[in-house]
């Protein structure tokens, strides 16, 4: 075994030493992911408040390409670790290969739309003509990354599938280090602007995924690509199966934001560079969760392709007592201290009075959020996506519900949008917690494994 890779089957070993060993490098990995917009923000926001809001509505924009790798991520992942989990390393090895040429060639697809329907989307958004102007070569730039960050995302899936959560960070780690270098180089060197940013993330993210397929064949591990061979249609059905709930679970939610970005945008530029980057300060806090949730859907999967359903109940309800008590932490800091994590990111003092406001009220409703995330990657880890993905429909219409009354009904205008996200979040708290009580995740057959 790779001394990258954990065994999660281990006897010896309690649930919350496999979730913490499991979920830091991916903790860590996510914390690189949030510092590729972290580090843009950091260098744009010199260009002004334009190009704040620009970078703030394009991220939304490929928060949604992000969804669509989500299908073949999140299918790869279950399948992978049912295989694993049941012994199976050679069918694990052509799910990963399978998976990440599905995911490039839709990369390709969903690149191309965006790369030419650009400003009309940024003007979908809300966005003002200066920010147009400013976002558009930003989106042509970064519409050319799907090809390689949906393959990217499909094989580190893969990897931490099989417990190997090592490899994915080392990747992730490069391209991040990339791209701090790349930053400045293209945006004031290379006097590209905004778009700098942009061509700095997207190659980036080829470099890693060009050395991650280069050095998957070297590396000891568990898991090994089968380049050869036809795919499989029986593992590819399962794979969209599993799939396409959870990518239209990620594209509710992107939809949800890109719909919130579109409502706060009609109260000025100021509220929406606010809600950019106290959101981004927000990611932050999912970082744990994210890796809790990652740790626990591997740990699922593979109980489940053992047949050990008992333990997998065990791994979920430890994930979320974990979550609650580290975002409880998270959330009170953000709720005492807004301002300082702000300032770095504005000096304009409006934008700082309205993302205190903006902090304080969604730092409350950080434990719903958590407990969401976790249960939600049980499900996925289980193959169980497309209830999950119903209850990310009832959130948004309730969004919309919540926004309309507390916005422009009790006239709370920005500050009424914000509370809206909280509070259908919470909502969809009381769902999935409900859902998962019942049981029936733990009995979802996927026949390519089995």
């Amino acid at each position: 075994m790779s001394a990258s890779r954990i065994d999660v089957l281990d006897e010896n070993r309690s649930a919350l030493s496999k979730i913490c060993r499991l979920a830091w490098p991916v903790t860590l990995s996510m914390l690189f992911h949030i510092s590729y917009s972290i580090v843009d923000l950091l260098w744009v926001k010199s260009l002004g408040r334009e190009a704040v809001a620009a970078l703030t509505l394009s991220g939304i924009i490929f928060w949604a390409m992000f969804a669509v790798s989500q299908v073949f991520g999140m299918g790869v992942h279950a399948l992978v670790a049912r295989a694993c989990g049941a012994g199976e390393h050679e069918k694990a090895g052509r799910v990963c290969r399978d998976g990440i040429g599905a995911a490039m060639l839709t990369g390709v697809l969903v690149g191309t739309l965006v790369f030419f329907n650009a400003k009309w989307i940024l003007g979908r958004l809300g966005a003002q003509p200066d920010v147009i102007a400013t976002g558009a070569p930003y989106v042509r730039i970064m519409a050319l990354s799907p090809v390689a960050t949906a393959g990217l995302f499909s094989l580190s899936a893969s990897f931490r599938a099989t417990g190997d959560m090592i490899t994915p960070l080392i990747l992730t780690g490069a391209a991040c280090a990339l791209n701090i270098v790349l930053d400045p180089i293209l945006i004031f060197g290379a006097d590209m602007g905004v778009a700098g940013a942009g061509a700095a993330s997207v190659i980036s993210a080829a470099a890693a995924f060009v050395w991650a397929l280069t050095a998957v064949g070297r590396r000891s591990t568990v898991l090994r690509i089968w380049f050869k061979g036809m795919p499989d249609p029986v593992a590819l059905k399962d794979m969209l199966a599993v799939g396409v709930p959870a990518g239209l679970h990620y594209m509710l939610l992107s939809l949800s934001q890109m719909v919130g970005l579109r409502l706060v945008a009609g109260f000025g530029t100021p509220q929406v560079a606010a809600t950019g980057i106290g959101g981004r300060i927000l990611h932050v806090a999912f970082l744990p969760c994210m890796g809790i949730g990652a740790a626990t859907a591997t740990m699922v999967g593979q109980y489940l392709g053992a047949k050990q359903t008992e333990q997998a109940e065990t791994a979920a309800k430890t994930a979320v007592r974990v979550n609650f008590l580290v975002t409880a932490l998270i959330g009170g800091c953000y709720a005492l201290f807004p301002e300082i994590l702000l300032r770095p990111f504005s000096p304009d003092p409006e934008i700082l009075a309205l993302g205190v406001v903006y902090l304080r009220i969604l730092a409350v409703t950080l434990v719903f959020v958590t407990a969401t995330i976790t249960l939600t990657r049980v499900f996925q880890g289980a193959g169980y996506t497309a209830w999950p993905s119903a209850i990310m429909g009832v959130r948004f219409l309730v969004f919309l519900g919540f926004a309309r009354l507390l916005g422009w009904t009790l006239e709370f205008e920005v500050y009424g949008v914000w509370l809206a996200m909280g509070l259908s979040a919470a909502v969809q708290t009381v769902i999935v917690a409900w859902l998962f009580t019942l049981g029936t995740w733990k009995r979802r057959r996927l026949r390519s494994v089995e």
